[in-house]
């Protein structure tokens, strides 16, 4: 019988699983750590790959790359410690599609795959880089959506006379969202003014007189010229 030769044996991909969520989604959509690391675990195993320790940033929003771990994925794909990536939805990457292009054609210059646990995308043909745009555009039509309601809803706020950020020394917000003052910190608010209508006083040597009669901040610290002149 002719010799039969040995099987090659085909080791499994290295698999990077990435999750990104932000505190809003958490809190609005329930779009949990948990239920993408789930998913992308079942996504590795379908693919017969072998899964390294997950990269996660929690409670950064997809509008840049800015993120801890995002840029430690990137710099171990330069380093060639992984053969895919698989992320939940491409908006987990970025909601940019400048960001999301750059990505791929880096990891496509490392021979790096990049895969989606819930979209039918394939970057190594050009139905799949189509199909990638596409996606990618969505994302960043989304990621402007939410910011325009987030503007909305701001100047809708600020209509009703409610304080939208931290409010400034020497007042506090109160339950229906308008300001109301402090009577602890009044007589500071006071001595700052006077500093400023008698004495001509800027920010910075207002803060520096504070510091020298040793008043603290809310923050039980140094005063900061940007507090005295938000307030």
């Amino acid at each position: 019988s002719p010799t039969r030769k040995p099987e090659t044996k085909v080791e499994a991909p290295r698999v990077a699983l990435y999750a990104r969520v932000s505190t809003e989604e958490q809190a609005e959509h329930g779009f949990s750590l948990k239920a993408q690391l789930d998913k992308l675990e079942l996504a590795c195993k379908m693919a017969g790959g072998t899964p390294l320790p997950p990269y996660i940033d929690d409670g950064y929003s997809g509008k840049d790359l800015d993120r801890p771990h995002i840029k430690r994925l990137i710099q171990d794909a330069r380093d060639g410690k992984f053969d895919l990536i698989i992320v939940y939805k491409l908006d987990r990457l970025s909601r940019r599609l400048s960001d999301l292009l750059a990505l791929r054609d880096e990891l496509e210059a490392c021979g790096i795959g990049l895969t989606s646990a819930t979209e039918p995308f394939d970057t190594t043909n050009p139905v799949g880089k189509l199909l990638f745009n596409m996606l990618g555009s969505f994302a960043q039509f989304e990621r402007e959506l939410i910011a325009e309601r987030t503007r909305m809803g701001l100047r809708r706020r600020l209509k009703e006379g409610k304080w939208n950020t931290t409010p400034p020394f020497g007042y506090r917000i109160k339950e229906d969202g308008t300001l109301e003052v402090l009577p602890a910190e009044k007589p500071f608010v006071l001595r700052m003014f006077k500093l400023f209508l008698e004495h001509n006083l800027g920010a910075k040597l207002i803060a520096r007189k504070m510091r020298d009669e040793d008043h603290t901040s809310r923050k039980a610290g140094k005063w900061a010229r940007t507090t005295v002149y938000k307030m």
